[in-house]
């Protein structure tokens, strides 16, 4: 209060014009000035050089911005190309295993029937050398028609062959 009386009694010293006015007017009239320097000193520092300077930087900046997000977007776009085509490779990779795996296990069933054959057949010639070393140690003894019966069937099996 006393700041206001002392402004009104300056105010009245410079201009004369306010012996009528009342403080509340003197309020209003500090308030609005109040604001006008508050908009005046925004204004300055707004407009001020610096702040230019700044502004130019900041759009220059988002101007790099942008590129690099096209850059960014770009690289994006070309990995999951690429990654598309890694899935697609890998199906067929995958499809090209699977008949792979097809084919081994025909391999490993034919394998397996062969061993199976080749043990069925040295089976049989075991069997057949332990007939021929019994024939050779303990020969057949055949007399009379026996014996003729067995060369005549030699000498038949004999030409057949022949």
């Amino acid at each position: 209060m006393k700041f206001i009386v002392t402004l009104r009694i300056l105010l009245e010293k410079l201009f004369g014009l306010f012996k009528n006015l009342d403080s509340n007017t003197i309020k209003n009239i500090l308030v609005i000035i109040l604001i006008l320097s508050t908009i005046g000193i925004s204004l300055s520092w707004y407009f001020k050089d610096d702040n230019k300077t700044l502004i130019q930087r900041l759009e220059s900046e988002a101007k790099t911005l942008k590129e690099e997000r096209k850059v960014i977007k770009f690289q994006i776009d070309s990995l999951k190309t690429e990654n598309n085509k890694l899935y697609t490779d890998k199906q067929k990779i995958e499809e090209i295993l699977k008949q792979d795996d097809e084919i081994i296990t025909e391999y490993i069933n034919k394998t397996n029937k062969s061993q199976q054959d080749l043990d069925n057949f040295r089976k049989q010639q075991s069997d057949i050398n332990k007939r021929i070393d019994q024939l050779k140690n303990h020969p057949a003894n055949r007399q009379d028609d026996e014996l003729i019966n067995s060369l005549r069937n030699h000498l038949h099996e004999r030409m057949k062959n022949k």
